[in-house]
Formats: C-alpha cells, structure tokens, sequence
C-alpha cells in the first residue's frame, strides 16, 4: 500500500511539474500588506498611503518601492512630481514636497502653481466676504491672493530656493523651459528671466513654454541668439524623458503650411510633410494632403502609424496616450478598430459603430442583453460575458485588465473575460494608470502586483528506473 501511495505522489509531482502556463495567464505578488488609505494617483506610477501607528501619509511607486513617507496626514499631488502636503484644512498651512521626500517650502501656502519640474509658485490666499468674488478660485471657493512667491529647484541638489514675490499686476501668465520663465503681466509685456529672475535681452511676442522662437524664418534659442534652423514659420515643443524637439512648422512648393520634428540641435528628425493636428505625451498626430491621420512617436523616432485614419483615439486614463499592450484605437468614420504597431497592420478590422461602444485602451466594450457584455479585444477575439457592469471610472491604465461587477462584489477580467481576481470584493478596486497594480481595498489594504507569467518549457518526465527491491 505504501508503494502505491508512493507512485501515485511521484505521478502527481510530475503532472504538475509538466503543467505548461497561459501565456496570458496572471499572477498576484502582494508588494503592500496591510496599509491604511491606499490610492492610486491619476496620471502617474505612483500609490500614496498611509504608514501604520503614525498615520502620516507615505508615496510608493506601483511595485512596492517606498520613496518616501512625509511628517504630514494629508496629501495631494500638483504636478511634475511635486505633492502638496497639510496636517489640517487650515488657510496657509500647506508645503510642497517632491516625490524623492524633500520638503521644498515651509507649510505657509495654501495653494501651489506648478509650472514645470524646475519652477513653481506657493500661494497665499485670503478669503473673500460672502458673496464677493476673489481672483483665485479652488473648487468653489473664492480667494484673494495675498501674496505669490516664485520658487525656483537647483537640479544639482534638488533644494527649491525663493527666486522672486510678485507684487500687483506683476503676474498673470507664466510659462517654463528648463532654467528659464517667461512672465505675461498685466501690461501684456512678456519677460524672459534666468533661473536667478534676471531678464534676458530677448523680446517675446508671446507666452510660450520653450525658450526657441521664431524670426525671419528661423528657429533661434531666445537666450543665446543662436540660429538652430532656418525655413520655419512657427514651431512646437515636445519634451520626451527631459529631451526637448522641435515641432516646426514651414511652407510647402505649393505654399501650404506642414510640419516635421528636428531637435534642438537643428538636425531633422521627421521630414517637414504633414499638418500636425496634436503634439503630447510624446506623440504627433499627423495629418497628410487627403486629411487622414498617422502617428509619429518621438520617443522612438519614427511614425508607428500611417497616415490611413480619419481618428486616433487618445486615452485620458492610461500614462500612455496612445499605444496600450501594442495597440492603438483608430476610427475610420463612425467605426472602429484596432492597429497592431508592431505587426504593422490592423488586428481588428473597422467594425464597431464609435457611438455604441465604450473603449478603454486595448478592450472595447458593450452590453448586449442585460447582464452580459460583449468584449471585443484588440487581437481580434471577441467574448461574451455574464456581469452586473464594468466599472469604466475604476479601470485605467492600458485597458488589458478591466475592473467590473457581478452579484453585486467588485472583480476583475482580462480583454478576454478570464476572471483575474474573483468576484468577492464588496469594496471598489482600482487599477493604475500604469496598469502595473491592482488596488483591493476590501482584502485587508493591500497593493497586488500584476505580473505576466512567462510560458515555461514542459518538464521532461522522469524515467529513471526503480531501485530493485
């Protein structure tokens, strides 16, 4: 009997051990046990939290890493990785910390103006009488500022230093590149100053976030007077992991206006042979003489779609704007599909009417009879399932895992309705925009990591001999 319950364990081990993953299949490793007030932060990789027995407020990347806990019980992000943190909801109390956990100003400000991750402005408001109108405005209260100080952060050292406090009428726009501001007051004359707020001896005609400007149709650097190109007429910038280019735009033999990428260094990147439509997130979307859009992507250096589309659709929940799990979502018309920018063609033809249909990056979904929800994804499969609803305002990132609801509990599924994370959380879950972590705050507070499992090679079986009894 003990030999055959020997054999059989020995079967069992081999069997499991021969077991070949889903390449799609999904694993959980749990980065963060246990943490209070866990949340995600919109636009980035980042988790704020809350440490245990102090309760001060804690930044984690989306896999686990802790960068930084604050001597603060409130905090919200601005901007440019700058958090503005608060241990009460008292007027001027307020400081901004970077997201490494230095703290750059005093708590004396109510508000901060983040211009770029090398300026900002802290904030002194003063409450208005009831009923008045102030000239500063958060949410729907009304302020007065009393007193606007302009910061400037040495890249060395990471230190904010006081550059400048602007008096009345001083300010009213700004707009920054890299060491240098540039200041609309309300004369409407526009200054550019150094990191030190001494002007250069440089005109502008208008607010504008680059330190390049256009004259007798050449591209100058505005703070040395060096020519960078000549021919252009107007020009964009484009800031791809703290690398500026140069979006220009020139006239055609014909005498159209189209636009092509050079650096700022003047070397061309992209031919000047398209009107550009949107330049963000490190992308141009571009259109050609018969009105059809591609994208050309600056981070890597060439156009990642042809110009075959009446629309790319651009998300506003993922940090990606565009590509999400190698995809993007075009339209042609009032239809849509999907385009493969690897395999360099479409993996989902035009067919799903735009109007109908709820898309978030990679999966693009709709309800068919109630309780069930047909999902086509951006491969081409499509897949009928049996839910409550997809939570469209708790999904984010690139669109592959979906947050939904069935019998009433939280869950989540992938682009093909695999059930990832079951169906048995009364509290809402979230995904990151990064799409690297899910958020399950109905399990004991916790950061679950979404890692791919790669497919294994099977195990060979073991076939040794038996010893001979």
């Amino acid at each position: 009997m003990k030999k055959l319950l020997a054999l059989l364990l020995a079967l069992v081990l081999c069997l499991g051990a021969m077991t070949v993953l889903a390449e799609d299949e999904v694993k959980f490793e749990p980065a963060l046990e246990f943490m209070i007030g866990l949340s995600p932060v919109n636009g980035t990789s980042y988790v704020t939290a809350t440490e245990k027995y102090t309760y001060y407020k804690s930044v984690y990347t989306t896999e686990g890493e802790l960068l930084a806990v604050f001597p603060y019980t409130d905090i919200a992000y601005c901007d440019q990785q700058f958090f503005a943190v608060f241990n009460s909801d008292d007027p001027n109390a307020r400081a901004l910390v970077s997201v490494d956990g230095k703290q750059l100003t005093e708590a004396v400000y109510r508000d901060f103006t983040v211009f770029s991750d090398r300026w900002f402005a802290g904030l002194v408001l003063e409450p208005v009488a009831e009923g008045e109108e102030g000239n500063y405005k958060i949410g729907k209260e009304q302020f007065n500022i009393a007193r606007r100080d302009l910061y400037f952060v040495d890249r060395n050292s990471g230190d904010a230093r006081l550059v400048y406090t602007f008096k009345d009428n001083e300010f009213v726009s700004a707009a920054a590149h890299d060491d240098f501001i540039a200041v609309l007051n309300s004369a409407e004359e526009i200054k550019l100053y150094d990191s030190n707020f001494r002007a250069c001896n440089y005109e502008m005609a208008k607010i504008s976030s680059t330190i390049y400007g256009v004259k007798d149709f050449a591209v100058i650097n505005l703070v040395s007077g060096d020519i960078v190109a000549d021919g252009y007429v107007s020009l964009k910038e484009q800031f791809v992991n703290g690398k500026g280019y140069i979006i220009g735009t020139r006239y055609d033999y014909t005498g159209k206006k189209v636009s092509g990428v050079i650096d700022t260094d003047g070397n061309e990147l992209m031919p000047a042979a398209y009107t550009v439509n949107t330049v963000a997130n490190g992308y141009v979307v571009l259109t050609d003489e018969s009105g059809l859009k591609g994208l050309y992507s600056v981070k890597e250096g060439r156009q990642i779609l042809p110009c075959e589309f009446s629309a790319i659709m651009a998300s506003k929940v993922s940090t990606d704007a565009y590509v999400h799990n190698g995809y993007v979502a075009v339209e042609n018309g009032d239809l849509r599909g999907y385009y493969d920018i690897e395999a360099g063609e479409l993996t989902c033809d035009y067919k799903y009417d735009k109007t109908k249909v709820t898309t978030v990056g990679c999966t693009t979904f709709w309800q068919t009879d109630e309780g069930e929800y047909t999902l086509a994804a951006a491969d081409g499969v499509e897949t009928d399932v049996y839910l409550d609803s997809i939570e469209t305002k708790l999904t984010r990132g690139n669109g592959y895992l979906l947050v939904a609801k069935r019998d009433g509990k939280y869950g989540v599924i992938d682009w093909h309705g695999n059930v990832i994370l079951p169906f048995e959380h009364s509290k809402a879950i979230s995904i990151t925009d990064d799409s690297k972590a899910i958020i399950r705050n109905g399990t004991g507070f916790e950061l679950d990591l979404i890692v791919r499992v790669p497919q294994p090679a099977a195990a060979e079986p073991d076939v040794t001999e038996p010893d001979a009894e």
